[in-house]
C-alpha cells in the first residue's frame, strides 16, 4: 500500500535510505531528494554528511531533535530544507540529465 502511494512521486527526507530499508521499499533514485546527500549542504559541513539537527540549525534557524524524538518534526524540517533550495537542486538535476 505504501509503495502504491509513493509510486511516481518525489520523495523528500533526510538519510531516507534508512526509512526505505526498514519498510522493505525501493524507490527510483531520480525521484529521491535526500537532504543528507545534497552536495551544497555537505559542503557547508566540510564535505561530511550533516545531521538533520545541525542542518536545521544552520539553514533554518530552528532546533529539532531536542528532547523527545519526533519523526513528524524531522520530516517537516527535511521538507523545509528542500523547499529552501528546491530551484537550485532541481536545476542541478536538470543540467546533469542534459549532460548525459
Amino acid at each position: 500500500k505504501v509503495a502504491d502511494i509513493l509510486k511516481g512521486r518525489l520523495l523528500v527526507g533526510h538519510a531516507i535510505h534508512h526509512d526505505l530499508k526498514v519498510l522493505y521499499l525501493d524507490h527510483p533514485r531520480k525521484l529521491i531528494r535526500d537532504t543528507s546527500k545534497y552536495k551544497p549542504f555537505r559542503a557547508a559541513f566540510g564535505g561530511k554528511t550533516p545531521g538533520l539537527k545541525r542542518l536545521s540549525e544552520r539553514f533554518l534557524g530552528v532546533q529539532v531533535q531536542s528532547g523527545e524524538h519526533s519523526s513528524v518534526q524531522d520530516a517537516q524540517a527535511a521538507v523545509r530544507l528542500y523547499t529552501l533550495v528546491r530551484k537550485e537542486w532541481e536545476q542541478t538535476i536538470k543540467l546533469k540529465q542534459i549532460g548525459k
